[in-house]
């Protein structure tokens, strides 16, 4: 269970470059993170996903034509894909 009590006191968090916006760690990351997203999430909007790109030091977040449970539904394949395209752009 999520205490979302809890985590509201705790954001924005204060481990965050104060000019970029962008986690203090993202620079000492192996490789470039992936921010996935679904058009169809009624969980987790878009300005949550953009705010995630923006602290993990990306653009924009990778969004697919899926619901919130992307490995669960029918479009499972759609968020599988667009995993397996970002593992084969790694160094």
């Amino acid at each position: 269970t999520i205490d979302l009590t809890d985590l509201v006191s705790k954001l924005p968090s204060l481990r965050v470059d104060k000019t970029s916006g962008k986690a203090q760690f993202v620079d000492f990351l192996p490789s470039e993170p992936l921010v996935l997203g679904a058009s169809d999430d009624f969980i987790v909007d878009k300005e949550g996903l953009d705010e995630t790109s923006s602290y993990m030091g990306l653009d924009a977040p990778v969004v697919v034509d899926s619901p919130h449970d992307v490995m669960l539904g029918g479009k499972w394949k759609n968020g599988a894909d667009a995993v397996l395209s970002w593992l084969n752009k790694l160094p």
